[in-house]
């Protein structure tokens, strides 16, 4: 699977809802960004696939909130 403009574009919509916007200051989200870019930049294999796996985490985290969320509403 390749990684397109679209996955790249939902990996930055789910960091933005769990961050409250790309611009946070709390440090807890610049820690996870920071481990994200390390991630992308030097972990194992192509960037690509680097993306690939930091997308589909995002997306099960996303779900899980949002199980989580409606079930305390």
């Amino acid at each position: 699977m390749k990684m397109s403009d679209d996955h790249e574009r939902q990996i930055q919509e789910i960091l933005a809802r769990f961050s409250d916007g790309p611009e946070s200051t709390d440090a807890k989200v610049q820690q996870v960004k920071d481990t994200l870019e390390a991630f992308l930049e030097s972990g194992p294999g192509t960037r690509e696939e680097r993306q690939l796996i930091v997308l589909d985490k995002l997306l099960l985290i996303d779900a899980s909130f949002n199980d989580f969320r409606s079930k305390r509403n």
